[in-house]
């Protein structure tokens, strides 16, 4: 059993444990303190999960300088602690919050399990573990349902806080028998800071962070709009009065993930963080309108579509943070991501409880389909495919522009590659002069900003293509004949970059420049990526690309991560402090699956 295994397990434990009164907390507070506003239990959800929000990111920037296993040992134990005064507590509601959110205080220190796990691993690698652990949240409310459900038949309510504190003990017990046995790396566990350039320190979170912070914030608000009632709606259409069965119904988007886990492992799809996400969001709604529906059969299969829906979308929308993160970042960046997550639940949570007082218990399903509706509109805009493809992205541009190219003969053209429904790319060696009119062009675009030639004129382009040529390879590509995108191909081992890391033979780089738009032609730009790599890689001598792209242009390394590129470390470049990452073959092939 390695690390992996009992990082795992203590997440099972902590998910188990922490749901086992979600889908009863309208007949908890009824019973154990004679509340029964709806508007209270939906406070009190909201409540906890600002209380997540807000501590989360401190154990985050705790774990920088405390191993995570360690600080896991105190603030479980907290935890544990403080849950077992809530079930010795008094019958004063104030109190009872009063503990409650402070053990969350401490509890919510186990999300740090997240990141580190995939800290420990290869980033393609990821939607395997990705997808487990979603399973694990899914699988452990089956179980936490299920074991509240049977608690609250066999014991007082506050005493079902005796078993969550086991939980928490359980998990300072693993994490005390890792530290005495020396089952983890401490310096893994706290890799030295990759050294970052001023501008990517700012307070403020990344470009992409705010994007996917609203996608998630839409996508969880509607996804546990449903949620917190939907216990009682069970019971108010079932011939089946039973706290166990409501828990079993509840449960069914858990089976059903634990099912789309096996099939994905069963079938080989992993699929990407970009694709499949609009798909799986459109399928959550006719899963949730099904729900509405308030006949048995027809809302035990809304609860099976909806949890493949949600398994699906969630494994992907969490991936996209990851391939867009780096290891060093994975704990902030998550955290950033979780406070957006958790401001969707808590404002589903006033929402939930505002809906069933005024409408009645079928409402928030009809209302959770329009927020699906809108997060699958948002996540075409900002992050599907076809966007990612389309943006500009600094070395990185879209579409085509330019005069044909005319009496070019079959032994001008290096490289070609027709694309059904786009068209033919191919690859011929730049002319100097003849070509510098249309790079001087493209070069002095705002979006070539990175390229590092805006304000030149056409002379000083000339001269600085006639100096780079002697050390690089540099190619016009085009689209149907018209120049569409200019490529610069060198070896490693003779250039700078060559110099930040151990050079191995068939180490060579790229740099991009693509046309300035004229018109749209979707996923225009992922094809001239891939004609690109699919060049590279089409001379035997070429075993690993390397790329070197500047860390403010967050554009072009959703690209580069999407091929397959693996991000190593940030090095300072004459001109630029820029990210070194690197695509062996069969990381692009990988890619391209």
């Amino acid at each position: 059993m390695n690390l992996k295994f009992f990082l795992i397990s203590m997440t099972v434990v902590a998910v188990v444990s922490d749901t086992m009164l979600h889908p009863f907390y309208p007949q908890f507070f009824a019973s154990a303190f004679g509340m029964t506003d709806a508007r209270h239990v939906g406070l009190y959800i909201a409540a906890c999960c600002f209380t997540v929000m807000l501590a989360f990111p401190f154990w985050a920037l705790v774990a920088k300088r405390v191993p995570a296993l360690q600080l896991l040992v105190y603030t479980q134990l907290a935890a544990g602690l403080l849950s077992i005064l809530l079930g010795y507590g008094s019958d004063s509601l104030l109190e009872f919050w009063l503990v409650a959110l402070s053990m969350l205080v401490f509890k919510s220190s186990y999300l740090l399990i997240y990141p580190y796990v995939l800290s420990l691993e290869r980033k393609e690698q990821h939607i395997g573990t990705i997808g487990l652990l979603a399973v694990i949240v899914h699988f452990g409310a089956i179980l936490g349902s299920l074991l509240g459900g049977l608690a609250l038949e066999v014991l007082e309510p506050r005493q079902v806080f005796f078993v969550m504190a086991g939980g928490d003990f359980v998990q300072t017990l693993i994490c005390l028998f890792l530290l005495r046995h020396g089952s983890f790396d401490r310096q893994r566990q706290a890799p030295a800071p990759e050294p970052v350039p001023r501008q990517a320190t700012d307070i403020l979170p990344k470009g992409f962070l705010y994007k996917l912070g609203a996608v998630m914030l839409i996508f969880y608000f509607s996804a546990y709009l449903s949620r917190p009632f939907f216990s009682l709606y069970w019971e108010s259409i079932s011939a089946f009065d039973s706290k166990i069965a409501s828990g079993i119904v509840f449960a069914i988007p858990g089976v059903v993930a634990l099912f789309a886990l096996w099939l994905n492992k069963r079938t080989g799809k992993q699929g990407s963080a970009y694709h499949g996400v609009v798909a799986a969001v459109l399928l959550g709604i006719c899963g949730l309108l099904l729900q509405a529906s308030r006949q048995e059969a027809v809302v035990l299969v809304g609860q099976c579509v909806f949890g493949w829906a949600l398994f699906q979308s969630t494994v992907r929308l969490d991936l996209l943070l990851f391939e867009l993160s780096t290891p060093t970042s994975y704990a902030t960046d998550f955290s950033k991501i979780l406070f957006f997550q958790n401001l969707g639940v808590l404002m589903s949570s006033f929402a939930a409880g505002s809906l069933v007082d005024a409408y009645g218990l079928q409402i928030p399903f009809i209302a959770a389909a329009l927020g699906f509706m809108l997060t699958a509109v948002l996540y075409r805009r900002l992050f599907s495919a076809e966007e990612v493809g389309d943006e500009p992205h600094g070395d990185i541009m879209n579409t085509v522009t330019g005069p044909e190219e005319r009496g070019m003969s079959a032994n001008d053209v290096v490289f070609s590659k027709p694309v059904p429904r786009v068209g033919n790319f191919h690859l011929r060696a730049l002319r100097i002069p003849q070509d510098m009119a249309v790079v001087h062009d493209w070069v002095n675009r705002a979006y070539a900003k990175y390229w590092g030639m805006v304000g030149h004129s056409v002379a000083e382009v000339e001269s600085a293509y006639v100096e780079i040529a002697r050390h690089t390879q540099v190619f016009l590509g085009f689209h149907n004949d018209k120049p569409a995108f200019l490529l610069e191909r060198y070896c490693a081992m003779q250039d700078p970059v060559g110099r930040h890391y151990d050079v191995q033979p068939g180490d060579y780089g790229m740099h991009i420049l693509v046309a300035p738009a004229q018109r749209r032609i979707s996923n225009f730009t992922w094809h001239v990526f891939t004609a690109v790599m699919d060049f590279m890689f089409s001379d035997a001598a070429v075993e690993r690309v390397v790329v070197e792209p500047d860390v403010r242009n967050e554009k072009i390394h959703v690209l580069n991560k999407r091929a397959g590129f693996e991000y190593q470390k940030i090095i300072e470049l004459p001109r630029k402090t820029a990210h070194l990452a690197f695509c062996t073959r069969d990381q692009y092939a990988a890619a391209l699956k």
